[in-house]
């Protein structure tokens, strides 16, 4: 198993800067798509490949679901 990153939920980058939540608790901004959240997706790098496999997939209308 690989490093441990945290992507963005909703475009998949790793490019994610912690922003101070004080009384809403934790929030991160996505440079890529401007998302704001405390939800992010930790996963490997070896995993990181397929899944912007994936995301590259749906926003280019060549996912099946």
């Amino acid at each position: 198993m690989g490093r441990r990153i945290q992507v963005c939920p909703m475009c998949g980058s790793p490019y994610l800067y912690y922003e101070a939540g004080m009384v809403t608790g934790q929030k991160y901004h996505c440079k890529r798509c401007g998302y704001i959240g405390s939800l992010v997706i930790e996963t490997d790098e070896e995993d990181l490949k397929d899944w912007e496999k994936e995301w590259e997939e749906k926003r280019s209308g060549k996912h099946d679901t």
